[in-house]
């Protein structure tokens, strides 16, 4: 465009219009690849957005089932916690002191602290472990109280399965058990604990009340068989007046049929 001596704006002939490029395949100098003219491009964005947090948290604390209420919570302690081990670190403290957590996993801090388990995961297994155990031995599941005081005791799965063995070898000779103890043995019959101690010591926990026992019942059966294999198991036997008598007993014998 030119200005005539009057002040005229007269556009210029052939001139280029505004705007318009000498080749067209060049670019402005802040012109994107859509033809956004200069000056008009946004300014970059900046901002940093956070990870949504998950609505559960139960695979990363490996605790699983929170009600809503303790949900609730760990949700809380994520989204105001930057760091994530700490945020862990702080909702399993939190986790840990509920109630629900104490009647969810009975036990499991003794075990915890007794190295029978290291965390849930391992709290788990070993229910299940034992759980297998109870149904084979027991025909049933295993109680929260007798777990939690398995895992009180220090127990491992080894030892209570030895445990249920030696039960279920009592169950089978405890009558045997007692009826030896109870005609051979001056203290008598084995009483429930020391036929309990018994058939733990011959499924292989051995306690100090287990050794005495077996060997009160190793002596009772040594006397009985005596006494069933020796001479009084075949006494020597002949009539006198009429009555069966026994010459190696040098008693007489009654006549049963009399």
């Amino acid at each position: 465009m030119t200005v005539d001596n009057s002040g005229n704006i007269v556009p210029s002939i052939g001139g280029p219009s505004p705007g318009q490029r000498d080749n067209p395949s060049e670019s402005f100098p802040n012109q994107d690849q859509t033809g956004q003219p200069p000056g008009n491009n946004p300014p970059p964005d900046t901002t940093t957005t956070s990870p949504t947090a998950p609505t559960d948290w139960s695979s990363l604390l490996g605790i699983y089932g929170l009600p809503p209420d303790v949900a609730a919570k760990v949700g809380s302690i994520f989204s105001q916690t930057t760091d994530v081990s700490q945020a862990t670190a702080l909702a399993l403290a939190y986790i840990r002191g509920t109630s629900w957590y104490a009647q969810t996993y009975p036990g499991i801090q003794e075990g915890i602290a007794r190295g029978v388990v290291s965390n849930e995961a391992d709290y788990r297994s070993y229910l299940n472990n034992v759980n297998i155990l109870a149904k084979q031995y027991l025909g049933r599941d295993i109680s929260g109280q007798e777990l939690s005081d398995y895992l009180k005791q220090g127990f491992n799965v080894d030892r209570i399965s030895r445990i249920f063995q030696g039960g279920a070898i009592a169950q089978t000779n405890g009558q045997d058990w007692r009826y030896a103890t109870g005609a051979f043995d001056s203290q008598g019959a084995l009483t429930g604990d020391e036929q309990a101690a018994l058939g733990q010591e011959q499924a292989g926990i051995d306690t100090a009340l287990g050794q005495r026992v077996q060997r009160r019942l190793a002596l009772a059966q040594q006397r009985m068989q005596t006494v069933f294999n020796g001479s009084l198991a075949t006494p020597g036997l002949s009539t006198s007046n009429g009555r069966l008598a026994s010459t190696t007993l040098g008693s007489q014998v009654p006549d049963v049929a009399a």
